[in-house]
């Protein structure tokens, strides 16, 4: 044990401070006494002291609190707020005082002793217990630290965090509220990031986010601050003062987020969104700043993405309108509020109906004055119409029972649902659609499911689910062809039962263009599968279709969509 306190003392330097010559002597003497291999340097006053600091490396200081001009007190003060100096210290007195013992342990000091009990075991236990001491203060100050930085830094990308935009924009609305001048809040994410991150893996999405840092950061200017606010959701906070200088820099960093990363030997295209709001022009607190550029953002994504918009009070109003519409929706299917219309299909060769497209609508409890293709845009984009697809998909196998139980249709008979591209990607969707149909006593082959023409079909997991619906029974239906998606390779997929053709193609008859549909038409019959034209209106229209071989028609020319108790007055009895 003894040789073991002696290795902690070997080769120690100790600095002593102390004006008074004999406490000095005897200090340095007791110290020796302790060990002979520690080094003092002793010096009477402080700035000696602070030149040795600067010059020299010592492992403990001991000086006396009742120094000329400085005290022990402030000397350690000094030391903890003007240096980097970390090194343990004990304060020396001749009067015993609390207070001041108290004072120095609470500035930093690791002990306080009393002149008159110095001796050599004491300043061992003394130079011990201080250079531990010493020890867990600066374990506990890098915790501290690392902490800090866990609580400040995004870890991934290296950039500050939400906390420190928040905290740094709302300094920002301080320190311009006092000084003239405006500065510029500009909010940027990854254009389908999802998509990338879930169909190459969060490995890829977390190489991708980290090279886009880098990218946005290389690409400001220094008084610039770039943070990452969560996601694949940056904001820049810049002192550029007006929109012509942030017209000048958006160029620049949208042109370097929008070249080809170079990821795990591929390269991957992901463009940029930026939604911009400047102070003061268009808020005047942080949180209406914020507020407002991230409707400018989700603007710029509305329109298509690629592409940065500026806020102004056009966007506020289309924005609060989007927010109205998703109440409404919410509500709606909170109480199933939301009703289906039927729009017949006919054969003319057969000269009958043959099934009925289903057509969403507001119910009748609703007094919303918003279209039905405002309401599904704004369902797709918050996902809402996953829930909307599952409830229109059960109002219409209970239509469809309660119609087969009356023997009001027969057995050819069948009822067409249109499927979102978001509900192709649940993987229960074939799973929740059976237990449906099962509940309401309706096989898969009276019901055909619709995909829109632009649903990228080549995509390896819409195809397996899509090829699982049609193994079980339902009928796949290829909608709005002829809108330029679909090539041909696609439309010999055997899970298509029937192609309808897009209303665009029809209005070309009668007109310059009718070539379009009569070349459609033919390359589609060469196909052998069951063709519907959708949007007949006229009768040259209807003409037309009969004339290439195409039977089966829907459109106003036979009646526009109704409600179910409508259609049944007028189609189904007899």
């Amino acid at each position: 044990m003894q040789s073991s306190i002696h290795e902690h003392l070997l080769s120690l330097r100790i600095l002593n401070i102390d004006d008074d010559d004999i406490d000095r002597m005897n200090l340095t003497r007791q110290l020796k006494a302790a060990n002979s291999n520690i080094e003092v340097v002793a010096t009477a006053n402080v700035e000696d002291a602070l030149q040795y600091l600067e010059n020299e490396r010592f492992d403990m200081i001991f000086v006396d609190y009742f120094m000329p001009k400085v005290t022990g007190f402030e000397f350690i003060n000094y030391l903890n707020t003007s240096t980097e100096i970390n090194i343990p210290i004990v304060v020396l007195s001749n009067m015993e005082d609390m207070t001041i013992s108290l004072e120095c342990l609470i500035a930093g000091a690791q002990d306080f002793i009393l002149k008159s009990e110095i001796n050599s075991s004491r300043l061992i236990r003394v130079i011990l217990q201080s250079r531990k001491r010493n020890e867990i203060k600066q374990a506990l100050v890098e915790s501290n630290q690392q902490l800090k930085e866990l609580a400040e830094i995004d870890q991934l990308t290296g950039l500050e965090n939400r906390y420190m935009f928040d905290r740094n924009l709302k300094k920002m609305f301080q320190q311009h509220s006092v000084v003239s001048g405006g500065f510029a809040l500009l909010l940027l994410d990854l254009d389908h990031f999802k998509t990338i991150n879930d169909t190459l893996g969060h490995s890829v999405g977390d190489e991708l986010l980290t090279a886009a840092a880098l990218r946005i950061k290389n690409n400001i200017r220094q008084e610039c601050k770039v943070y990452r606010l969560g996601g694949d959701e940056f904001g820049i906070i810049s002192t550029l003062k007006n929109k012509h200088e942030i017209e000048q820099l958006v160029p620049r960093l949208m042109n370097t987020l929008n070249t080809p990363y170079a990821l795990t030997d591929m390269n991957i295209e992901c463009t940029s969104s930026i939604g911009i709001a400047i102070y003061p022009d268009d808020a005047s607190s942080a949180e209406s700043l914020y507020k407002h550029a991230d409707m400018a953002l989700y603007i710029a994504k509305d329109e298509g993405r690629d592409r940065c918009q500026f806020y102004n009070e056009d966007i506020q109003h289309r924005f609060l309108r989007k927010i109205y519409i998703e109440d409404a929706v919410k509500k709606s299917l909170k109480n199933k509020y939301f009703s289906v219309f039927y729009q017949p299909v006919i054969s003319q060769l057969q000269s009958k109906l043959v099934g009925a497209e289903a057509l969403l609508r507001w119910g009748p409890e609703q007094h919303f004055q918003i279209s039905i293709p405002e309401t599904i845009k704004v369902a797709e984009d918050t996902g809402l119409i996953i829930q909307i697809g599952y409830q229109v998909f059960e109002l219409v196998c209970r239509q469809l029972s309660l119609w087969r139980s009356t023997n009001t249709v027969d057995d050819d008979f069948a009822i067409s649902v249109n499927l979102s591209p978001a509900q192709l990607k649940c993987v229960d969707i074939l799973e929740r659609f059976n237990r449906i149909a099962t509940k309401y006593d309706v096989l898969p082959k009276h019901i055909k499911l619709e995909i829109t023409e632009s649903l990228q079909l080549d995509d390896e997991k819409t195809n397996s689910i899509l090829t699982d619906l049609s193994n079980a029974g339902y009928k796949i239906v290829l909608d709005d062809f002829g809108t330029g998606y679909a090539s041909i390779a696609q439309l010999c997929n055997p899970i298509f039962s029937t192609i309808k053709i897009d209303k665009s193609i029809i209005d070309t008859i009668a007109t310059d263009d009718e070539k379009l549909f009569y070349a459609v038409s033919k390359m589609l019959n060469t196909l052998n599968l069951p063709i519907i034209a959708e949007g007949i209106e006229t009768q040259s229209q209807l003409d037309a279709c009969f004339g290439v071989n195409i039977d089966m028609i829907q459109g106003y020319f036979y009646s526009k969509p109704t409600t179910a108790e409508v259609f049944e007055q007028r189609w189904l009895t007899h």
